[in-house]
């Protein structure tokens, strides 16, 4: 739980380090619930911090380790996945990985990985005019009602809105960037991760 506020309050280095040795001692003793989880959000801060290779063999080990243990948290690392690929400039596979995000969580939110999910189709497809772009964001504006406090889903709100906005999609990039701007007032306006955004 240290691990997540740091994260959160863009403690970036400081949640790796704190991963790492709960990734260590849960390794020693055989839980690989913790194990899983920890690699999980050692690579969300990866990933905000642009390391972007380390990121993506974190996540990878981590819905590995999740699958075996049976935990249900295996499948919010899609989302994490789809954000990777986008960071990286795969269009393609961000896609395929935010659908498979949002089949295997089926038809709920869970921890703001679906919203993101949505946001990232709702950005790509966008620019391919895909026919369901309006009722993915307004899927993710209904979940969003009440903000979640999700660094991960500012951070990729503001980037997506900053790219349907430099693509002359203005109406829909103020839109996403309502949800940015929201979560940031949840997390609190100072993060500098809020800068890097």
């Amino acid at each position: 739980e240290l691990a997540i506020l740091h994260l959160n309050a863009g403690r970036l280095d400081a949640a790796i380090r704190l991963c790492t040795e709960v990734e260590a001692r849960a390794r020693r003793v055989g839980d690989e619930t913790v194990m899983g989880r920890t690699l999980m959000y050692r690579g969300r801060a990866e990933l905000l911090g642009g390391q972007l290779d380390a990121a993506v063999d974190c996540l990878h080990r981590a819905r590995a380790t999740l699958q075996r243990a049976g935990n249900l948290n295996a499948m919010l690392i899609l989302g994490d996945l789809a954000v990777a690929a986008l960071l990286a400039g795969d269009d393609d596979a961000a896609v395929a990985r935010a659908e498979a995000c949002d089949a295997e969580l089926g038809p709920t939110s869970f921890q703001g990985e679906k919203p993101v999910a949505h946001l990232i189709r709702v950005a790509v497809g966008a620019e391919r005019g895909a026919p369901d772009v309006e009722a993915l964001l307004a899927e993710a504006e209904d979940w969003l009602v009440r903000p979640q406090a999700s660094v991960d889903l500012a951070v990729i709100a503001d980037r997506l809105a900053a790219r349907l906005r430099a693509g002359g999609r203005g109406a829909l990039a103020g839109r996403i960037a309502r949800l940015a701007a929201a979560e940031w007032a949840t997390i609190g306006e100072e993060n500098p991760l809020r800068s890097s955004s």
